[in-house]
């Protein structure tokens, strides 16, 4: 009985992990990527990963003169105004990253769900920055982002609006180790991988159209890897772990 239940909570678990995003380790300019939401369609399933590049320091002005300061951590504090039927989902329970120096640090947002009415709603990102200094108290920023619902019918297939339909692509066996494959729509021009540093491992020119492609994967070190595929009209990163 012990065991069954430890398996369980192992599952539950692993189901959190993987159903959270995962940030687009190719990013490094500090902002956000997209930098604004694709448009959703009434009646159709949305997911969309929100990539966040925190900056590292920034410089205030005092009466000796510039100095540059450290942030610590960035926190979502609230998101408002969402069309209904959407919600979101950050990469860790409490929307809060804290800053390493010397280092990209990222972290990301999922908005997901079935829109239910359309029309453009500006939705409001809250987002709090501490800083290495009591000089400036912790501060709020509002970030406002228009996200537009088509009315059913102007979204086909699994487009919308140049957004990715969540199933679009997978990787499997996931976790493996020799070999895996990754099965995708028609349209991925170009396959990418990366380690958990940012460094690309492999990468593959789909300049036939395939919609299927395998990978030899025995020499890799074992880690958590990121493939990621470019097509026309948006991207989509998957999260790979090898054993």
């Amino acid at each position: 009985m012990k065991q069954r239940l430890l398996v369980l909570m192992m599952l539950v678990g692993l189901s959190r992990v993987f159903a959270q995003c995962v940030s687009d380790v190719t990013q490094t300019q500090p902002g956000f990527s997209p930098d604004s939401l694709p448009a959703g369609c009434v009646g159709q399933a949305y997911n969309q990963t929100v990539t966040l590049v925190f900056a590292n320091d920034t410089s205030i002005t005092t009466p000796l003169g510039p100095v540059s300061i450290d942030f610590l951590s960035y926190r979502i504090t609230s998101i408002t105004n969402l069309a209904p039927g959407i919600s979101y989902e950050c990469d860790n329970d409490s929307c809060e990253w804290l800053i390493t120096q010397n280092q990209v640090n990222r972290g990301c947002v999922r908005f997901f769900g079935t829109p239910t009415t359309a029309g453009t709603d500006t939705m409001i990102v809250t987002v709090l920055a501490t800083l290495n200094t009591t000089l400036v108290p912790p501060t709020s920023v509002p970030v406002p982002n228009p996200f537009t619902v088509k009315p059913a019918g102007q979204c086909t297939g699994t487009q919308m609006g140049g957004l990715l339909n969540a199933d679009f692509a997978r990787v499997y066996p996931n976790p493996g180790s020799n070999h895996c494959v990754v099965e995708f729509l028609a349209g991925a021009n170009r396959l990418e991988v990366r380690d958990l540093t940012g460094k690309l491992v492999y990468e593959f020119a789909n300049d036939q159209g395939f919609t299927k492609h395998e990978m030899n994967t025995g020499s890799w070190h074992s880690g958590m890897y990121f493939i990621q595929l470019n097509t026309p009209v948006g991207n989509q990163t998957l999260r790979w772990i090898h054993q």
